[in-house]
């Protein structure tokens, strides 16, 4: 099992572990994901390449702004250290990634857009996956006096 592939792997036990929010199962009343209301999704993308080279600050600066930001109206990207024990082998890897939080809506279209950017990451930098946590729904509406966006610039 590639490095990738076991981070996924506790992402989605990580995900296991949330209700099922999106699929509505269990979810308390008024937190079901339907259209009009936002959801939380991380998506957890490793910086290694399988030709040990890795992606650079630079390929990930492009590929978030011809990719993301197009998409989703904001992100938060953080840095990160992915971690997996492998009991076998005895051995701790670790892989410096990058999370990406968005606050979407509760759309096909989202899903869409969500599945394309994991998809030419994949395409991209040759990874073999990228995690997808999904946080569930947020408490804000489409018709939330507070949601407002102000256009962000980025410095050359």
């Amino acid at each position: 099992m590639s490095l990738s592939e076991k981070i996924v792997t506790l992402a989605l036990l990580v995900c296991c572990a949330q209700p099922a929010f999106a699929a509505g199962r269990g979810a308390p009343a008024g937190l079901v994901c339907t259209p009009g209301k936002y959801r939380t999704v991380e998506l957890l993308f490793g910086m290694s390449g399988k030709d040990g080279r890795g992606v650079s600050e630079q390929q990930w600066e492009a590929f978030l702004a011809a990719e993301v930001d197009p998409r989703f109206t904001g992100a938060t990207v953080m840095e990160a250290m992915g971690r997996y024990l492998d009991k076998k082998a005895k051995k701790l890897y670790l892989e410096k990634s990058k999370v990406v939080t968005l606050v979407v809506p509760c759309t096909q279209v989202a899903d869409k857009d969500i599945e394309d950017v994991i998809q030419t990451y994949i395409r991209r930098f040759d990874q073999d996956s990228v995690g997808k946590v999904e946080l569930g729904p947020t408490l804000l509406e489409e018709k939330d006096p507070d949601w407002t966006v102000a256009p962000i610039s980025r410095s050359p």
